[in-house]
């Protein structure tokens, strides 16, 4: 699903991105359901490594996972702003304009999750695990697990500490925000 969202939006995007006004809402509910359907694919390679994984090695699972987070994040915001940009594609790859729009990167991204699931699903298997035992394992579809999610957010106790989760920095949000301000008013450099 998160492959064939990131194809049909990497196919429009470039069109919505010009619109005038920009239809905020619209983005703004895309990407929300981008990040439901990658949190929820990080959670389940969570549990199918905690499953599949020695205790002994156990440990690498978030070594891997930290790796490649930063390698996302690099490939994500440096490598797409730079194949995005005019002037870097001009004077370092010797082309005449940028390699990428934001368009072409979401396809591309949406392959690589399309390309990557599959393999997942065809060329791995995983077999028995004698590390979890039948009792410890509890098969849920996805929809199930959002059940039970909404079923815990409905309990009083839960939803306070959302509450003041969401509202713990509201009373510092003035001075986070205009401290720096503040400071360079009154001459500290950056």
């Amino acid at each position: 699903a998160l492959a064939l969202l990131l194809f049909g939006l990497g196919s429009r995007i470039d069109l919505i991105m010009q619109q005038t006004p920009m239809p905020v809402m619209l983005l703004s509910v895309c990407f929300f359901i981008i990040i439901l359907l990658a949190a929820t694919q990080d959670i389940a390679v969570d549990g199918w490594a905690i499953s599949m994984l020695s205790p002994a090695n156990r440990g690498y699972a978030s070594t891997c996972q930290t790796i490649g987070l930063n390698v996302g994040y690099f490939v994500s915001y440096t490598g797409f702003l730079a194949l995005n940009s005019n002037e870097f594609c001009t004077k370092y790859l010797g082309l005449g304009s940028a390699l990428m729009s934001l368009g072409n990167y979401l396809q591309l991204c949406g392959a690589v999750f399309l390309l990557f699931t599959l393999w997942l699903t065809f060329a791995i298997h995983e077999g028995r695990s004698d590390y979890v035992t039948e009792t410890e394992t509890i098969n849920l579809s996805a929809i199930e697990v959002y059940r039970r999610i909404l079923y815990l957010i409905k309990q009083t106790h839960v939803r306070e500490l959302i509450m003041v989760l969401l509202l713990a920095r509201v009373g510092f949000a003035v001075t986070d925000n205009v401290l720096d301000l503040t400071l360079l008013n009154r001459g500290v450099p950056r």
